[in-house]
């Protein structure tokens, strides 16, 4: 995900990633720009790679 490299230290602080089994993981990050990450997370790029890759982001906050 090369679109979100410059963008990712203005989004969080800090993240962890755990693997609960193959093909899926659970991601846990310190938010500090929420918009910026809506902003990311709805983009075309973002879908592109969503639906290339077969991923569903279930987000809580």
């Amino acid at each position: 995900m090369e679109f979100l490299e410059g963008e990712k230290n203005k989004i969080i602080s800090d993240y962890d990633i755990g693997v609960v089994r193959d093909g899926k993981i659970i991601l846990t990050m310190n938010v500090i720009d929420m918009d910026l990450l809506q902003e990311v997370m709805t983009s075309e790029d973002m879908k592109a790679w969503d639906k290339k890759h077969n991923c569903v982001d279930v987000i809580y906050s």
